[in-house]
């Protein structure tokens, strides 16, 4: 049995197991405003897939080709897809795992900060 093709590892994939493995770190005044707007835009996708204007189907004439156009502007709407589930999925799955990273990133900085305030601490003669 052949051996499966690797699967590509996305940009996105690289950045959270980077945040998470320590790859970096970023401050909380660099990771608080910008987690900020982050939840604000999922906020706004949600409200833009909530919308019934772009579920529906175009009101076009009964004639055959009116429908099949009808049902293809709606499909590229609403079809797994269209623009509203990939709007969803970005809401989900892109944006959340990009907040998640800084939080880990944010975590990791503070986590720095107290262990090099220790081993200076240490060197100095202190007790941390």
């Amino acid at each position: 049995m052949a051996d499966a093709a690797p699967q590509p590892v996305s940009t996105l994939d690289t950045f959270y197991a980077d945040a998470r493995d320590g790859g970096f770190t970023v401050s909380d005044d660099f990771a608080q405003p910008l987690i900020e707007q982050l939840k604000r835009l999922q906020a706004a996708f949600q409200k833009i897939g909530m919308s019934t204007a772009l579920s529906g189907r175009v009101q076009l004439s009964d004639s055959p080709a009116a429908q099949w156009i009808s049902r293809r502007v709606q499909l590229s709407a609403v079809g797994e897809q269209g623009l509203l589930p990939t709007i969803d999925r970005a809401r989900t799955e892109m944006l959340e795992k990009v907040i998640q990273a800084l939080e880990l990133a944010r975590r990791r900085y503070t986590g720095s900060d107290e262990s090099y305030a220790q081993v200076l601490n240490k060197q100095n003669g202190y007790l941390a």
